[in-house]
């Protein structure tokens, strides 16, 4: 008999995935009206989201534009790099809501 370890390789060379290396699906975010149904409960989190998008758009250089969207949007989807812009977008975020006293109520 075939130890488990020998037919996942085997499947491997036939270009057959072994059953536990399946990925975890991806989150979904198309539920109508996310935001609330997520993060509804937190009071003044509306007042806040809508004051640190009005500071996206001011500026010499502002990270968001109505005419061409966000600044330095990566070209390609690829999660890796939207990942990787968004982290940077939300060190700006939270450096605003610092500096301007700003929080959601807890």
């Amino acid at each position: 008999m075939m130890s488990k370890a020998r037919r996942h390789i085997g499947a491997q060379k036939a270009g057959r995935r072994h059953p536990r290396s399946r990925a975890r699906p991806k989150p979904r975010i198309d539920i109508s009206d996310f935001f609330h149904a997520v993060c509804g409960c937190v009071p003044g989190l509306d007042e806040l989201a809508e004051t640190v998008f009005d500071l996206c758009q001011e500026g010499d250089t502002p990270l968001y534009k109505a005419d061409s969207g966000w600044a330095k949007w990566p070209t390609s989807a690829k999660e890796e790099l939207v990942l990787e812009w968004l982290q940077k977008v939300m060190v700006r975020f939270l450096a605003w809501t610092k500096d301007n006293g700003m929080h959601a109520a807890s």
